[in-house]
């Protein structure tokens, strides 16, 4: 199932500006890191973006990196410059210290952009 993070002030237009979860690519990389992949469905540029990311209603944000395509990593918080295609796909991973265990697994997640504020929640198993 794919869950679309979309603009709050779009109504009716679930495909315009979104940043879909990329099915299935959720995982533990090892015994203390998550890690899963959304895509830039908003637009190309460069931006300081913040954003908060909470799992099973844990707040993970300052544990986390976002990695776009093919550049280094970056950690989230309330300020992070990006550069961004449309299209990239961006891994999120989260160093949870062995808390995330397997099993089904609720994200909720909130991206403030210049173009609007963005949120979604998804399931995944791990």
């Amino acid at each position: 199932m794919e869950i679309f993070i979309t603009r709050e002030d779009t109504a009716g237009c679930e495909d315009a500006m979104s940043i879909p979860y990329i099915p299935s690519s959720m995982k533990n990389t090892d015994k203390d890191h998550l890690q899963f992949a959304i895509t830039n469905k908003v637009e190309s540029g460069s931006a300081s973006i913040g954003a908060k990311l909470l799992i099973d209603g844990v707040d993970y944000t300052e544990k986390a990196t976002i990695q776009i395509d093919d550049q280094g990593p970056q950690k989230l918080g309330t300020y992070v410059y990006i550069s961004t295609r449309y299209g990239d796909k961006c891994t999120i991973e989260v160093d949870h210290g062995g808390k995330i265990k397997a099993g089904k697994h609720k994200v909720k997640i909130t991206v403030d952009t210049p173009v609007g504020s963005f949120s979604a929640e998804f399931e995944g198993t791990v």
